[in-house]
């Protein structure tokens, strides 16, 4: 009985921690890519959920082809981004064609600040993709 009372306090007390761990708090949607000339544009929606006024959130993704071969790394600012806003971000993946776009990675954010301070925050993001035919891999 003892065992049984102290297993059910045990699984109490953590269910507080598992309510606090981080949900996905910025969304990163790959919304479009089409080819402009010899390069592939991207459309990148950042959605802030949260209540963060971050000053700097530098993402690090990876390009992958249809083969499963890395063909670019990138990274970008999404920043300014203040709280519960939405921007669009559009860049030029240069000499590389949509056709040659299978799979974006989100690796890391590799910096990541407030007003106030530096932050850990790749587990505030959730990648999605709208694009037809690209993945959007975390």
């Amino acid at each position: 009985m003892r065992i049984l009372r102290l297993l059910c306090v045990l699984a109490l007390a953590a269910v507080p921690a598992l309510a606090q761990a981080p949900a996905a708090q910025v969304q990163l949607e790959l919304n479009r890519v089409e080819d402009a000339g010899p390069s592939c544009r991207i459309y990148m929606v950042v959605n802030n959920t949260s209540e963060i006024d971050f000053a700097s959130f530098v993402v690090d993704l990876v390009v992958f082809d249809a083969d499963g071969i890395i063909q670019r790394r990138l990274a970008f600012d999404a920043a300014p981004l203040p709280p519960k806003r939405t921007r669009v971000k559009l860049f030029d993946l240069e000499r590389l064609t949509c056709a040659q776009v299978a799979r974006f990675h989100f690796n890391d954010v590799v910096e990541c600040r407030d007003q106030a301070a530096k932050r850990d925050c790749a587990a505030l993001v959730q990648p999605i993709s709208r694009a037809a035919r690209t993945r959007f891999t975390q």
